[in-house]
């Protein structure tokens, strides 16, 4: 007497495994064309919003910012926060009390010059660490 082989043979209390409905395949091909779809939408709307001028990205540059800015935009801010757009500075001065109320006050001392003095023509400044 020949055993069927493993495999083929269902276990005890198992059941046939069922066949894929009809509308399975046609569902999972759908999404993956969607997905497919989307992504190639996604990298090409990147793109031509990296890309240089051309004549796509002047045609459709509005449709290509209002898709990117919202989530990818990109500024100057991305490496400097706040730069230097005006002539400010930061001044400070110390007022001491003395015991005896001879209290004493300092000259003023010009934090901005001296923090950009500190950071020019150095590539990692400290206050970037």
């Amino acid at each position: 007497m020949e055993l069927p082989h493993p495999r083929t043979c269902p276990a005890k209390g198992a059941q046939a495994a069922s066949p894929r409905p009809p509308w399975a395949v046609g569902t999972l091909v759908a999404a993956g064309l969607l997905l497919t779809g989307a992504a190639l939408l996604h990298l090409g709307m990147v793109f031509f919003s990296l890309a240089p001028h051309n004549a796509v990205t002047a045609r459709h540059r509005a449709a290509v910012d209002a898709y990117v800015q919202p989530e990818f935009g990109q500024d100057w801010k991305l490496f400097a926060p706040n730069p230097l757009q005006r002539d400010e500075a930061v001044g400070v001065r110390l007022r001491t009390d003395g015991g005896a109320g001879d209290g004493e006050v300092s000259e003023w001392v010009n934090l901005t010059a001296e923090d950009i003095e500190a950071i020019t023509g150095n590539p990692a400044p400290s206050h970037v660490h």
